[in-house]
């Protein structure tokens, strides 16, 4: 059995009806110690026969598993007038949806990402509780009534830095022991994840170039931000294979530290972009170019006239997705930024902020103008939130998220960068990070935030 960390409910298949669509819930156990488990609670971790390294879970009382969304062919029960037999849904497709279903499914022959699972530990957790986490999305099974005390359906979400146990799940024997899980190891920094020191992320042959570097924050509670604003800063090298000479198209290249991201300010959400040549501020270069700050993106909302200050705070439910923007010789040369609101439409206006045409603090060299010329690729990149240039700590005081990274050819949390000039930024922020998977992969899922405090029942 697979058992809540909640209390008494197991994952279970609705009214034991084993057919494509029916629903995964959560209910109590009819088995264990003396009495046989249930068949529609019995389940199996099963390597993906595809070769992916992650795991299926399957029923022990038929062939089929578990997946996201209801991938089931059509039939008559999709009329509206028509009413569902009990524990089946109608056909949709809703598989990258934050609170999908989970349901029983036939065992893809290709393309099973939503059928995958990862047994992912506890940071800083005793006992045998896990996250099952879908390495396509990121998100972790979790109860949907976040409650223990009725059944109810089981449906995925972003993971929670708060360990709530309505995501955590333990192995329990037919003799009620507990069951270890194949669980993957993660990423150890050896240093406290938090502000401007955080993971740097890298291609497991760092002569590659990244491309395809998409950053989506998913916000799970309100994240309460500093009045004096923040940014949520994209930190660049370039591939490195060695000193001077050696490397001579990346490492060689002027452009060094390359910064994307995201600034808050005046309640405002707005994309910038700075560059840097890899000896500093070099007089006879076009680098650094002035740091310089779109369209906004978003409009936060702002206290009315008469009203109390409030900070500025980015809602729950909205979801930032920035892409860094690559050329044919894979030079990153701008970002593109997009925000969806809770149902997944978008809000604000989509923004593209090219590098290129950036002031240079060097109005003499090449006009004054950063061109396309002058930059280069990617090879290692960090992900931090921080304060705006020249302010102190950003402080939030509270809020949750996660950061989902992925690029191509695959990246891996390592300590730190190998291209001497370094990654950092001086910039810093009080927001802590969890671990990561370690390992390479396509797309590397972060959570962040502040564990709320417990809520006291007034007397």
């Amino acid at each position: 059995m697979i058992q809540s960390a909640m209390g008494p409910l197991t994952i279970d298949i609705k009214q034991a009806a084993y057919k494509e669509g029916t629903i995964i819930q959560g209910y109590p156990p009819g088995g264990g110690g003396d009495n046989p488990i249930k068949p529609n609670q019995s389940w199996q971790a099963v390597p993906d026969p595809l070769g992916s390294g992650h795991y299926l879970i399957v029923s022990g009382a038929c062939n089929l598993c578990i997946g996201i969304g209801a991938n089931v062919p059509n039939d008559p029960y999709t009329n509206p007038n028509v009413p569902l037999p009990a524990g089946f849904v109608t056909v949709t497709d809703d598989a990258t949806d934050r609170g999908a279903i989970l349901t029983l499914q036939a065992q893809e022959p290709v393309n099973n990402h939503y059928q995958l699972w990862d047994f992912v530990p506890v940071t800083g957790g005793a006992g045998n509780a896990v996250f099952i986490q879908n390495p396509q999305t990121g998100y972790v099974i979790e109860l949907k009534s976040h409650s223990a005390a009725a059944a109810g359906p089981l449906v995925v979400n972003s993971r929670r830095i708060s360990n709530d146990k309505y995501q955590l799940w333990t192995g329990v024997s037919q003799t009620g022991q507990a069951q270890a899980f194949p669980v993957r190891t993660m990423a150890q920094p050896g240093f406290a994840l938090k502000g401007n020191s955080s993971y740097v992320f890298m291609p497991p042959n760092q002569g590659d170039h990244l491309i395809g570097l998409t950053l989506t924050v998913d916000i799970i509670e309100d994240l309460v931000c500093p009045s004096a604003g923040f940014s949520l800063q994209v930190n660049c090298n370039t591939p490195y294979l060695g000193p001077d000479g050696t490397d001579t198209e990346d490492y060689d290249r002027d452009a060094q530290w390359m910064q994307f991201g995201l600034f808050m300010q005046n309640y405002q959400l707005m994309l910038f972009n700075q560059t840097w040549h890899r000896a500093g501020a070099v007089p006879a270069s076009e680098f650094p170019s002035q740091t310089e700050t779109s369209a906004p993106l978003l409009q936060l909302p702002q206290p009315k006239p008469g009203q109390l200050p409030v900070p500025p705070t980015i809602p729950a439910g909205t979801r930032i997705i920035l892409n860094l923007c690559t050329d044919h010789n894979d030079f990153a040369i701008g970002m593109t930024g997009l925000v969806l609101d809770s149902t997944g439409l978008p809000t604000g206006s989509p923004v593209y902020w090219p590098a290129l045409g950036r002031n240079s603090f060097h109005t003499t060299i090449d006009g004054g103008k950063v061109h396309q010329k002058a930059m280069a690729p990617v090879g290692a990149f960090q992900v931090v939130f921080c304060s705006l240039p020249g302010g102190s700590i950003a402080d939030f005081s509270a809020g949750m998220g996660t950061l989902t990274i992925t690029a191509s050819p695959g990246i891996a949390a390592q300590n730190n960068a190998v291209n001497p000039f370094g990654i950092g930024t001086a910039e810093n922020s009080n927001v802590p990070y969890d671990l990561v998977l370690s390992g390479s992969s396509r797309s590397i899922v972060q959570p962040f935030g502040f564990v709320p405090p417990p809520f006291i029942p007034p007397h």
